[in-house]
C-alpha cells in the first residue's frame, strides 16, 4: 500500500524534503510556465482574441464598402 501511494505521488526513498526544497527555489515565472494548463488556457485566450480583433476588422471593412 505504501509503495503503491509513493508511485501514485512520484516519490523514492528520502526525496519529500527534496522535492519539497527543489520547488522552493524555482522562480515563480518558470513554475507556472511549467503547467501545461495554463499556458494552454493562455494561449487559447490570445488566439481568440487575435481572431476576434481580425473578424471585426474585415466587418468594418465590409460595411465601409456598402
Amino acid at each position: 500500500m505504501e509503495y503503491a501511494k509513493d508511485i501514485l505521488i512520484g516519490l523514492k526513498q528520502g526525496q519529500a524534503e527534496n522535492n519539497r526544497t527543489e520547488k522552493k527555489k524555482q522562480g515563480f515565472i518558470s513554475r507556472c510556465l511549467n503547467h501545461k494548463f495554463i499556458l494552454t488556457i493562455l494561449l487559447a485566450i490570445i488566439s481568440f482574441i487575435v481572431l476576434d480583433l481580425i473578424l471585426i476588422s474585415n466587418f468594418i471593412s465590409v460595411l465601409i464598402t456598402i
